[in-house]
């Protein structure tokens, strides 16, 4: 399931990383394909929570977007509203995207290639 706070499902289950690995991609390309920005590679954000599954989800995320082209800031385990804060600080000198994704707010910011 999709919602404001990202994905959800129970690991295993519903949610596993070849799910995870498919929806990243393809959200990457999505950004890539609606992005106002000129760049080529478009900036996405991510974020995790404390959960034991947390690194192998971040890994998978991390994989499928770098896959597709995308520049990823990783910002570690914060609530949901620091990434979208990360996202707005990102983006602020950029008024021509189209696309949300950040930048960290107080954080070490870098890019994981």
């Amino acid at each position: 399931m999709t919602g404001v706070s990202g994905v959800r499902g129970v690991f295993a289950d519903s949610l596993n990383p070849e799910i995870v690995l498919r929806y990243a991609a393809r959200f990457g390309e999505y950004i890539k394909a609606n992005s106002l920005n000129p760049s080529p590679k478009p900036k996405i954000v991510v974020g995790r929570d404390s959960r034991t599954t947390g690194p192998a989800m971040l890994s998978t995320v991390v994989s499928a977007l770098l896959s597709v082209g995308c520049d990823v800031v990783e910002i570690g385990i914060v609530p949901t509203p620091t990434v979208l804060l990360n996202v707005k600080k990102t983006l602020r000198p950029r008024r021509d995207c189209h696309h949300s994704f950040p930048q960290s707010a107080g954080m070490e910011r870098h890019e994981v290639r």
